[in-house]
């Protein structure tokens, strides 16, 4: 059982393992079976395996480790970031929903997609909405 979910595990690698999901019917669904940290996620490529435990993880992280690694990814509070970066990140700081994020940006004309955005402006743009008081403890 892989959170939950009756998984056979044919092939290991570190932390990245390859399978099929056991479904109801007895038939099998492939897939890839991620871990980061105590956490595990199935996908159906391994990237997307990864991408999901990865988040699990860090959505489980202190406020204090997720700021120390925001900082850590994004050294250059000047250098324009593309938004996008800038926008999954509130989410893994906050744990903001993706809706409002999109309400967010669409209320205050911010291209989520395609725009470029500096740290310094995703700080003065974030920091009275919602989990705002994560935001600027970015910045103290």
């Amino acid at each position: 059982m892989v959170d939950g979910i009756q998984t056979v595990i044919t092939n290991v690698h570190v932390n990245l393992a390859r399978g099929f999901i056991l479904n109801t019917d007895l038939t099998l669904t492939q897939t890839y079976i991620a871990k980061c940290g105590d956490f595990f996620a199935h996908g159906e490529t391994a990237v997307d395996a990864m991408m999901d435990a990865r988040t699990k993880y860090e959505d489980n992280l202190p406020v204090d480790e997720r700021l120390r690694l925001f900082r850590e990814t994004f050294p250059d509070w000047d250098k324009k970031i593309p938004a996008k970066e800038l926008f999954d990140w509130h989410h893994r700081l906050t744990g903001s929903c993706e809706q409002g994020r999109i309400a967010f940006c669409k209320e205050h004309g911010l291209d989520w997609m395609n725009g470029e955005y500096s740290v310094n402006e995703f700080i003065e743009l974030t920091k009275d909405a919602y989990g705002g008081e994560i935001i600027r403890r970015l910045a103290e």
